[in-house]
């Protein structure tokens, strides 16, 4: 609007720029698409690797109780997680050194025991009652010394053997039959040989015959074998 009231009026027409992409524009969005992957990765790369460190931590804490503690470095939240990680890894371990206390006064105890009655039977009169009692003694020995060596993590795994397993399932049943134990020795293969850890075998099945005594009061036991495998 000039002074005198009137309006001046420009007309124009906008000039032919040719389409609308180019590829200079997508060359330059390609270029902010590639720098924006990139701190996207990085952002996410530097929050995820205390997650990281974290379950590295927790793998070696399975394998073993003393591993190193983790560094309480880096941001707040991970110097916290890091810190109840390592008071976590802490209370298990003198957990695990208390019940290793527990069971090597148990085990002394019950070894004291097992003295006094393996002397009572060796001085009794000879024979195949005598010489039961003694094995189930020396079994007992075993199973105890077994279970104090993997409470305390030292035994090396139990080494296998070929042996009889039709035989040594008999020679339990007939054991707890003895003691009496309302356990029947059923059907038994002959020469079911196979290879594996005889105490654990044994401790195994005992356990087995033990829980159907007490819940069903009997048990039966059997060995059958076919072509893929030994069933007990």
């Amino acid at each position: 609007e000039i002074a005198d009231g009137q309006w001046l009026r420009f007309t124009t027409a906008l000039p032919d720029t040719g389409p609308t992409t180019s590829p200079r524009l997508l060359l330059a969005l390609a270029v902010i698409a590639g720098m924006i992957a990139l701190l996207t990765a990085w952002a996410v790369r530097r929050m995820t690797a205390p997650l990281g460190l974290l379950s590295d931590a927790a793998v070696r804490l399975g394998r073993n109780v003393d591993a190193p503690a983790l560094d309480e470095t880096g941001t707040v939240e991970m110097r916290r997680a890091a810190a109840a990680f390592n008071g976590m890894q802490d209370r298990l371990r003198r957990m695990i050194e208390n019940r290793t206390l527990m069971l090597a006064a148990i085990s002394h105890d019950l070894r004291t025991q097992l003295t006094l009655l393996r002397l009572r039977a060796e001085g009794g009169e000879a024979g195949e009652e005598r010489e039961r009692m003694l094995k189930t003694i020396a079994d007992m020995e075993g199973m105890l010394t077994a279970t104090l060596s993997f409470a305390r993590d030292e035994a090396k795994s139990e080494q296998r053997k070929r042996m009889d397993v039709g035989a040594l399932v008999s020679s339990i049943a007939d054991d707890m039959a003895d003691a009496g134990l309302p356990v029947v020795v059923g059907a038994i293969a002959s020469a079911a040989v196979a290879e594996c850890k005889p105490a654990a075998l044994r401790r195994a099945v005992t356990n087995l015959i033990d829980n159907a005594v007490k819940y069903a009061n009997k048990a039966t036991v059997g060995v059958a074998m076919n072509a893929e495998a030994i069933e007990i």
